[in-house]
């Protein structure tokens, strides 16, 4: 017996998870909606094409907001196949959108009155929908009129005009699963500059609207109250719109929370069911029931004939799987069913909805599926940032990034939203404290969290002098914290050092276009490239400095036969503007060994240099051979070996071979993801063909 995994919930719960969604707030950045809906009316058949020619070019998310009005029947077209997407939205356009709109989101829309809109003397001319849909709307209070006597039809949509229909059309309509009631927002984005003239209540629907991720601005400072709205902007704003409401296409569809989860977690899942007029289908029996891998990936999942087989799927809700009975649940009186879904491993879900004793058939049954994908719990915050390499402090006016990324036990990206990370940040100038900020911050969907940080000139003491800049975490949701910042900034015994000193020369890095060659006596030998960047304490480039490149192998680079402290003159280069350097040369030895590479700045003591090794390599001779793995290269299925004595030896392998970890038989993918350098090898080689069958065993202890 399959353990239980759902919980379902009343009609009481999911109200009340619904108000809590929106009590507390994600208290985002400034500029980021915190209150976006969970699940959207655009979902599955929504997004079919409705065959707009004109809209090709533009970004998906818009053709899939204009492909969903079109479904709904909110919008046809200016013409047949074309939905002139650049068009301006007319006042007379709005209203029929809106009214089209108001059924699929559960508004009660009032029959036409068959009478001229309120008296209006300019609306005559219009058809009976377009005067019957402005009626409707003054009747439901989404729109008044220009005047007492003047509705102007014609007259262009603005984007402040916009947010009014908007917010009045979602003050009336029923929030759905996942939405956000517009009275339970509370905005704390004040970053649009240009609302100073709007009457304070649009000023008010905008940020609100903002939160709820139904408006954006024309930039990150700027909303354009003013600006005509185009009939694409009218179709993102009105499916952004929708989500926050019932709406839902027609069919079955089914929605989660997220499909990337935490082992042994749980996620929502929303199943809707609509008739072909979206209207919510109240008391429809769903069968529910899962499967450990996609049908796109199994062809056991489902007999000859399209049925279930039990083995393979299992129930969910209900007692018995792919059939329709009266064990199962039924939608609520909005036409869903909301539950939480308990996640211990990879899954595929399966819902559709029939009548009494319906039979599920892969190939007649219209059904929705959804796959999960089980990830690692975070582990801890890794910090980065976007300092140049190698760079010691910042010139003043240089602005920073660190970023707070979520990641497992192995260091891969985890994306959870909205853990919580707080941290202080202190400026210091002329041994003064010139700022102190703490702060709360929650990751966004990618598990980030993202700092920026900018001094421009000292606030205390020398304009000549030096800014120190401390970042301390103070509380990680009892994670750790790894720090892999360019000066590793939270050590409590280090500052960010912000500077207006003249540049100096501070760092060389040695770098290769490969680790190895095979070492060979052919006249020229094995031909290698070296590459040397000059950098200044800011991380960037010094040109005109002279670069010596030296090692201790004679064969290889070696050194002046009349100081060894210095190069041979043809492996003395200048930096160019990149401050870069690369010498070539050859090694006519059959001998392998490894070549410690060295390099110095003439005229420049003190230069920190990194070096670096090339591996001049033979074939791993047959038999057994033990050493250390010096260095693996996934893009060629290479290792390159150092055993006590003799070597370095490479030596390739395949799929075809065969791979242990101590005492215990592994897969291939499972070594060429995990064999890391430093690590113990034992190869086997029977030979080099690729049909030679190897043995690698790897001893990471």
């Amino acid at each position: 017996m399959f353990p239980s995994r759902i919980m379902v919930w009343s009609a009481v719960a999911v109200l009340s998870v619904l108000l809590g969604l929106s009590m507390v707030p994600a208290a985002a950045w400034n500029g980021e909606a915190d209150e976006p809906a969970l699940y959207s009316a655009c979902v599955g058949p929504a997004l079919e094409d409705a065959g707009f020619s004109d809209i090709r070019t533009y970004p998906a998310e818009t053709r899939q907001a204009i492909n969903c009005l079109a479904h709904y029947g909110i919008t046809y077209g200016t013409h047949a196949g074309s939905f002139s997407s650049d068009a301006p939205v007319l006042r007379s356009h709005m209203a029929l959108f809106l009214v089209r709109a108001a059924g699929p989101a559960g508004i009660d829309v009032p029959r036409p009155t068959g009478r001229a809109a309120a008296g209006f003397t300019d609306v005559e001319g219009l058809s009976d929908e377009t005067r019957d849909a402005i009626n409707q709307l003054l009747q439901m209070g989404i729109a008044v009129g220009k005047t007492h006597s003047a509705f102007a039809p014609h007259d262009t949509v603005t984007r402040r005009q916009m947010v009014l229909f908007l917010y009045r059309f979602l003050d009336l309509a029923p929030v759905g699963p996942g939405g956000v009631d517009v009275d339970d927002v509370f905005p704390d984005d004040t970053h649009f500059e240009d609302l100073g003239d709007v009457p304070i209540r649009v000023y008010d629907m905008v940020r609100t609207l903002f939160e709820m991720g139904v408006v954006e601005g024309t930039s990150n400072s700027t909303f354009s109250p003013d600006r005509p709205l185009t009939r694409a902007q009218m179709a993102l704003l009105i499916s952004r719109m929708l989500g926050h409401t019932n709406a839902r296409p027609a069919g079955v569809t089914i929605q989660t929370d997220g499909i990337v989860v935490d082992a042994s977690a749980d996620a929502e899942v929303v199943i809707s069911a609509r008739d072909r007029w979206h209207r919510p289908l109240v008391d429809a029996l769903v069968d529910v029931f899962e499967s450990a891998e996609p049908y796109s990936r199994s062809t056991d999942l489902f007999d000859s004939r399209g049925r279930c087989e039990e083995t393979e799927v299992r129930a969910l809700l209900g007692a018995d799987p792919c059939e329709i009975d009266q064990s199962d649940e039924t939608t609520d009186a909005d036409g869903n069913l909301v539950y939480e879904l308990f996640v211990d491993e990879d899954l595929t879900l399966w819902a559709w909805s029939g009548d009494l004793r319906d039979r599920f058939d892969v190939d007649s049954t219209e059904y929705v599926s959804i796959e999960f994908t089980v990830v690692p719990p975070p582990d801890a915050f890794k910090v980065t940032d976007d300092m140049r390499p190698h760079a010691l402090q910042m010139p003043y006016g240089r602005s920073v990034t660190f970023t707070f990324q979520l990641v497992d036990e192995d260091g891969k990206q985890v994306r959870r939203e909205d853990e919580q990370i707080e941290i202080t940040t202190e400026e210091r100038s002329g041994g003064r404290l010139a700022r102190r900020q703490t702060r709360s911050h929650y990751t966004d969907s990618a598990g980030r969290v993202t700092l920026r940080y900018r001094i421009d000139r000292p606030r205390y003491g020398d304009r000549d002098g030096d800014s120190l800049l401390d970042v301390i975490v103070l509380e990680s949701s009892g994670l750790d914290v790894i720090d892999e910042t360019t000066v590793g900034v939270l050590d409590t015994d280090v500052s960010l050092v912000w500077s207006s000193e003249d540049d100096e020369a501070t760092t060389l890095v040695l770098t290769q276009t490969v680790s190895y060659h095979t070492a060979v006596t052919s006249g020229s030998g094995g031909r290698n490239r070296v590459f040397a960047t000059l950098l200044d304490q800011y991380g960037d480039p010094v040109r005109g400095e002279l670069i010596h490149f030296k090692s201790g192998d004679d064969e290889g680079l070696g050194t002046d036969a009349s100081d060894p402290n210095m190069a041979k003159e043809a492996f003395r280069k200048t930096t160019n503007s990149r401050g870069e350097a690369t010498v070539a040369y050859f090694r006519d030895s059959a001998e392998p060994d490894i070549e410690l590479i060295d390099a110095l700045v003439e005229d420049i003591p003190g230069v920190t240099v990194e070096t670096t090794e090339h591996y001049w390599v033979r074939p791993a001779p047959a038999g057994e051979t033990t050493g250390e793995l010096k260095h693996h290269d996934a893009r060629r299925n290479t290792l390159v070996i150092k055993p006590d004595t003799g070597g370095p030896y490479v030596i390739t392998y395949d799929s075809e071979d065969q791979f242990n970890n101590g005492t215990d038989t592994e897969n291939y993918a499972t070594f060429r993801e995990e064999v890391m350098e430093g690590n113990t090898l034992t190869v086997v080689v029977s030979g080099h063909r690729a049909s030679d069958t190897n043995r690698f065993t790897r001893n990471p202890f």
